[in-house]
């Protein structure tokens, strides 16, 4: 987690992080009281999602009648996504086993557990509850409640539904687990979402961010193509945050150190960072999206070099907690921006370690 710094007309204030501590007391609540804690302009930037609240703590049974599942929170957007939210805290150990079984479960018999009727019913009591109807939602969604019913029913027999992680923090494994549910299962909306917690006073800020998401590219305009010869401007522009605040603190770091700083060519610009006295070719690479690749592959010609190869790859997997390659495969190590850049500091540490021992 990073820290946050408040200033105000005396002086700055820095907010520490914290983790939560109940899952229900402030993880599910959280989401009863703040819907939008789902940001849905992150899970879809072009139409963001409106959500209807459902249900906290709904009991539901198996296929044969038997009390078997109590889903955290459920929620449904304005396009009848039925959106099932598994709440898990980062000292939790579950969060890195059961739960991704758990909403596997949920996704296997969703089709048994769920009818517009069911969900419709508790949509109206919790609509009720904060003073509302389920009609004035429907209506301020442009249809109604019979209409958003069949949505409802078509999207689940299509099995077309949301599972959310919601967490305070994600060990990588779940993020690992959450990348490959998203490519192994294209019709579920697999989304992961780190509700940051920061203590304030008697209170605190939480800043929801679904992983992997970054802000938009630049438009068209500004976009390169396979042709560009990049320079030091051109990839500065190229990138928007977070990725370019962290990128440059790291370039800017590597340089410092004396590492050599080059730009390739191509549509999708990247910086290359050398160590000359360990090998001719770019021992790091990283990519206007934010991708890092890490060439270990290429350090293999000299003894100082292969040093520097299990250098780098043991800190990436025990310092870093990245996953690292087995065996002899030739190719580099890939990390998107998501991955890595929680651990800037400790790649910048890394450089350092490698000027030191080998310079």
């Amino acid at each position: 987690m990073n820290q946050i710094f408040y200033t105000g007309q005396e002086q700055a204030l820095t907010l520490s992080p914290i983790r939560a501590q109940c899952e229900r007391q402030e993880l599910q609540e959280l989401l009863l009281s703040n819907p939008d804690c789902l940001p849905g302009h992150q899970i879809d930037p072009d139409d963001p999602r409106q959500w209807l609240p459902i249900a906290t703590e709904f009991q539901v049974n198996d296929p044969t009648g038997k009390p078997r599942w109590s889903i955290d929170y459920i929620c449904a957007d304005q396009d009848a996504v039925l959106t099932l939210v598994e709440c898990k805290r980062f000292a939790d150990a579950r969060t890195r086993r059961e739960v991704v079984a758990q909403v596997m479960e949920y996704a296997a018999n969703i089709e048994t557990l769920f009818n517009a009727e069911l969900i419709l019913g508790h949509a109206e009591s919790m609509a009720a509850q904060k003073g509302g109807t389920l009609a004035s939602i429907m209506a301020g969604w442009g249809t109604s409640s019979a209409a958003y019913a069949g949505r409802l029913n078509a999207n689940i027999e299509g099995g077309k539904i949301r599972l959310v992680f919601f967490v305070d923090e994600a060990p990588w494994e779940l993020k690992q687990m959450v990348r490959f549910m998203k490519r192994a299962m294209p019709n579920i909306d697999t989304v992961l979402v780190e509700a940051l917690q920061y203590a304030l006073n008697d209170g605190r800020i939480v800043i929801p961010q679904v992983f992997g998401y970054v802000a938009p590219m630049a438009p068209p305009s500004k976009q390169a193509t396979k042709d560009t010869r990049w320079n030091d401007g051109k990839f500065t522009e190229a990138m928007d945050e977070p990725i370019k605040s962290a990128v440059l603190k790291l370039v800017a770091h590597a340089k410092r150190m004396g590492l050599g700083v080059g730009y390739g060519r191509g549509a999708k610009g990247t910086v290359q960072l050398t160590l000359p006295i360990v090998s001719s070719r770019p021992m790091f690479a990283i990519q206007t999206d934010g991708e890092l690749q890490a060439m270990t592959h290429t350090l293999v010609k000299s003894d100082f070099a292969f040093e520097a190869r299990e250098h780098i790859e043991e800190r990436f997997r025990y310092s870093l907690g990245l996953p690292v390659h087995t065996g002899t495969e030739e190719r580099p190590l890939i990390y998107g921006f998501e991955e890595w850049s929680e651990h800037s500091d400790l790649l910048a540490n890394l450089i350092t370690e490698l000027v030191d021992e080998y310079c």
